[in-house]
């Protein structure tokens, strides 16, 4: 499991490519309470960044502009 700062492509990447057998998933949380709220499984396709993926049970994730203005379902 990877949780902290972003993961990179990159390390993705290496990852894969050092340990092919290993499951790897990107968590996603606010750091000031050190906890995760969505996950990505590493295996599934991606563009040009790591996604922070979908909310674990129990979570809704709100997706909001530079103006905090709430963005539409999928942005």
């Amino acid at each position: 499991f990877c949780s902290g700062e972003a993961l990179q492509v990159s390390h993705v990447e290496q990852f894969k490519s050092r340990l092919p057998e290993a499951q790897l998933h990107n968590l996603y949380g606010p750091t000031e309470a050190a906890i995760d709220v969505s996950y990505w499984d590493c295996t599934l396709p991606h563009g040009s960044s790591i996604p922070i993926g979908k909310p674990i049970q129990n979570i809704q994730l709100y997706i909001l502009d530079d103006a905090l203005n709430l963005l539409p379902q999928g942005a």
